[in-house]
């Protein structure tokens, strides 16, 4: 193969193999990933065996039952007598490997199960259409025991091609049946019917018919290569029947480089079966992430609408604030008397009031009542702003939020463990690996939800409402009146101070009730003008925060949703890794000069 072309293939593959590696992350809590395991195990590291073997020798094994001949058909393609024959069965007791003279073996025996496999080295040179591969004559298939059908299973993990040997009487054998199945699609195949010359012509023909039924029906490999010949005739006769078909369709596995494509071929058929494992997976979990994201879905609009209807009871505990604090904005932005008489507050009315009232006979008690009334009331509008600005009571406490977490996402939290493993060692929250948004989550949107509706109103609606509170019409009917009569008052003070005729203090004692009087009405006024507006400001307060409450946890929604639509596009993706193989690999092996 063209160099250049090798490392367009090395490319490829590695593109490929990354590309599988990156689903399977996505995948791999899932349960039903975690129950087939050991099987994609299996498979993956067949595949990366596949691709990363670097040996120009060819691994062949031969598996059959007992009596099949695998040791005589070993010697006479190999040109050689290097296997031991009989008719005491079972023959080969443990594997023996048949290497060129010093091929690296290390790969191929490192831990294999069972005792070490006998080696035998042998002439590369024997003219056989096998020269310089890699054989195994394996134990049988059909052994009664046990650890010989488990070092069979291991070698032909490792190999590259499986010659299958059958006879007359092994022919639909359960275990050999359900031996080739497993490794079917995996492995180069050849299935050679042997001692064919103890047969007639047509049981010949239909036992080759059985046996291309298997390949097609049980195998998946219709195109597997079925033939029938003798191996004890061949070591005589070149033209035993069969012997040169055989001989032709090993070359084209085997011979050069074209065991890199076998190779290859060998990848394909091992994401196959991986495309059927991950589309069974996908088939049983299917409706369970439907029903998942109906019921997620479900649950958090149900605790979306508790936490909303709580949140509605306690913005509306907050009216008496919000006019409080609407009062105190529209008093800010009114410069003139009106203003000041906002500003004064009920305790600070009271306490000039009373500084009226004592005016006449203790001026300085007076004074003093009136200022403590000013401090009282300035300190405590300042205590109602801190605590209007605190959203930490608009919520439920933290138990009570949890509690309809737990009862409203029940459904989906079960459905999410059943689904995946936690991904949280220790925890039995199958929300916290992301399927279900956590109770915590949730009552950190909501909270966050409500402050940004609450902060909109502080920085901007309640400053805007206090501007249309006090409007320039209303402010020069309250104030022009109280500097008309201020002047009067002013008017009448210089008058007497030049005749000589003081007005006295009960007429200022009197002025001043008046003014009261007339600013109280102005009052009076701004007071039911900020009722309306106040519960108008309140329910776009209350919209507002229902609205951003409903998209943070619809942003919610979609991460979950987002996560699983992950593992649904890996699944997906899983399920057509034989199709993009295929088509990756088979394009590199069309191109020209690639072998």
């Amino acid at each position: 193969m063209d160099p250049t072309l090798v490392n367009d293939v090395s490319h490829i593959l590695t593109g490929l193999r990354d590309d599988l590696e990156r689903d399977l992350a996505q995948v791999h809590d899932l349960r039903a990933v975690l129950a087939r395991r050991h099987t994609i195990d299996e498979l993956l590291t067949d595949l990366e065996r596949q691709l990363t073997r670097v040996r120009r020798a060819a691994v062949i094994t031969l598996v059959g039952a007992t009596g099949a001949g695998k040791s005589t058909l070993l010697n006479a393609l190999v040109g050689q007598s290097i296997a031991r024959e009989g008719d005491a069965r079972p023959t080969t007791s443990v594997p023996v490997v048949y290497r060129p003279r010093d091929a690296d073996l290390r790969e191929l025996l490192e831990r294999l199960p069972g005792g070490a496999p006998e080696v035998v080295d042998y002439d590369p040179d024997g003219g056989g259409p096998w020269s310089e591969q890699i054989l195994i004559d394996a134990p049988d298939i059909n052994s009664v025991a046990a650890e010989h059908r488990d070092v069979v299973g291991a070698l032909a993990a490792r190999s590259d091609v499986l010659v299958v040997v059958t006879h007359r009487q092994s022919v639909s054998e359960l275990s050999s049946v359900e031996f080739v199945e497993h490794f079917a699609g995996r492995r180069g195949l050849l299935v050679v019917l042997n001692r064919a010359d103890e047969l007639t012509d047509e049981a010949r023909e239909e036992l080759l018919s059985t046996l291309r039924g298997l390949a097609h029906d049980r195998w998946g490999s219709p195109d597997a290569v079925v033939l029938a010949t003798s191996a004890r005739a061949a070591q005589s006769r070149s033209d035993t029947v069969g012997w040169e078909e055989l001989c032709e369709h090993l070359r084209a596995l085997v011979v050069g480089g074209l065991i890199g494509r076998v190779r290859r071929h060998n990848a394909i058929g091992t994401t196959a079966q991986l495309a059927r494992c991950f589309t069974a997976i996908r088939n049983e979990t299917l409706q369970d992430f439907e029903a998942l994201e109906s019921s997620q879905r479900d649950g958090i609009g149900t605790w979306g609408q508790r936490v909303d209807r709580e949140a509605g009871t306690r913005l509306a505990l907050r009216d008496a604030q919000l006019r409080a604090m609407l009062w105190n904005e529209t008093a800010r932005r009114w410069d003139g008397p009106g203003g000041w008489a906002l500003r004064a507050g009920g305790l600070a009315a009271l306490g000039l009031s009373a500084g009226v009232a004592l005016a006449r006979r203790h001026p300085l008690v007076a004074a003093g009542a009136a200022a403590g009334a000013l401090a009282a009331d300035k300190a405590r509008d300042s205590w109602r702003e801190r605590q209007f600005q605190d959203t930490a009571g608009l919520l439920p406490g933290s138990t009570e939020l949890e509690s309809w977490y737990r009862q409203d996402l029940s459904e989906a939290r079960l459905r999410a463990a059943a689904l995946a493993r936690d991904t949280d060692e220790g925890s039995t929250d199958a929300s916290s690996a992301g399927w279900v948004p956590t109770g915590r989550a949730l009552a950190e949107r909501a909270a966050q939800a409500l402050s940004e509706a609450w902060q909109q109103l502080l920085e901007r609606d309640l400053l805007r409402a206090a501007e249309r509170s006090a409007p320039l019409a209303l402010r020069t009917i309250v104030d022009v009146p109280v500097y008309g009569f201020a002047g009067w008052i002013v008017w009448r003070a210089l008058v007497g101070f030049q005749e000589g005729a003081y007005v006295g203090i009960d007429f200022l004692v009197n002025a001043v009730l008046i003014l009261m009087a007339w600013l109280f009405v102005g009052r009076t006024v701004v007071r039911l003008a900020l009722r309306g507006r106040s519960a108008t400001l309140l329910s776009e307060v209350r919209a507002g925060a229902s609205e951003s409450l409903g998209r943070t946890l619809e942003q919610a929604l979609d991460g979950a949703h987002e996560q699983i639509t992950k593992k649904r596009a890996a699944l997906d993706q899983l399920c057509g890794v034989e199709d993009r193989w295929r088509s990756e690999i088979l394009g590199a092996d069309t191109a020209p000069g690639s072998s």
